[in-house]
């Protein structure tokens, strides 16, 4: 997850770890990436909690800190973004259990396809 992608207030705080380990505030970075970002242990958060942050879980972050848990993204409201990282990861979870080199089916590459498939999946949900 970048962390562009996560709530403001939890932003913020990663950029605090990030200048408290040398390095300048970076929201294009993966959220696991050490390089150019920070250790996770290193943190008075800790890796457990970093760890669920990464994965979306944000309920043990925001108690250790006191903070409301940021509400659901409603589905209709759900950004280009979002269906981006949910089509990667459909896609790389795909690959791992098939090892099949054509990608999603229907056409990877037609991200405007594959965001209206999810959309209209969310709409029937």
């Amino acid at each position: 997850m970048l962390v562009k992608d996560l709530p403001e207030n939890i932003q913020k705080i990663v950029f605090q770890r990030q200048v408290e380990q040398g390095n300048n505030p970076n929201s294009d970075i993966d959220l696991e990436s050490i390089e150019n970002n920070f250790d996770w242990h290193k943190t008075i958060e800790g890796g457990s909690i970093w760890d669920r942050v990464s994965d979306g879980r944000y309920d043990q972050f925001c108690e250790f800190h006191r903070m409301d848990v940021p509400k659901m993204v409603l589905k209709d409201q759900i950004t280009d973004i979002q269906l981006d990282s949910i089509i990667e990861n459909l896609d790389d979870y795909a690959r791992s259990i098939d090892s099949y080199e054509y990608g999603l089916p229907g056409g990877f590459d037609d991200r405007e396809a594959m965001r209206d498939l999810i959309r209209n999946c969310l709409k029937n949900s």
